[in-house]
């Protein structure tokens, strides 16, 4: 399988809007579910997919904390 994304760095990530990081993550999902077989390329499609979840779990985890409730 071909890998049509590459390893981002991280000034990509964090330069990516919400909507841009949901749609490589998602691409990123899809490409490591095509692998069938255990490889190198399985194991770069797995750390792509990671690099572009843990973005957005930061994002996730810094949007709770601005909207917390003053109570």
């Amino acid at each position: 399988m071909q890998n049509p994304l590459k390893m981002p760095t991280y000034d990509e990530l964090v330069g990516l809007s919400n909507g841009e990081l949901t749609k490589r993550l998602r691409l990123a999902l899809r490409q490591l579910l095509g692998y069938e077989e255990p490889g190198e390329g399985l194991t770069q499609a797995r750390k792509i997919y990671e690099a572009y979840n843990r973005e957005r779990q930061k994002r996730l985890l810094l949007g709770k904390r601005i909207v917390k409730p003053f109570f």
